[in-house]
């Protein structure tokens, strides 16, 4: 058993990021919006799952 996926806002993460700011200033700036503490590798592998998700949806149809 591993530890329980946090549900995390990609919208905002998605935001800070085309904003262009480093990841760790992200997850930074997310705990202050969230408060919720996670890691930036973890936002940065998430974020990048919902976009190959979304490309894999839109090569569907």
């Amino acid at each position: 058993m591993g530890r329980l996926r946090i549900k995390i806002n990609i919208k905002l993460v998605h935001r800070l990021r085309r904003a262009g700011l480093g990841w760790r200033t992200i997850a930074r700036r997310y705990y202050s919006y969230t408060k919720k503490d996670i890691s930036w590798m973890t936002l940065k592998r998430r974020l990048i799952e919902a976009e190959l998700a979304a490309q894999e949806g839109n090569a569907g149809h």
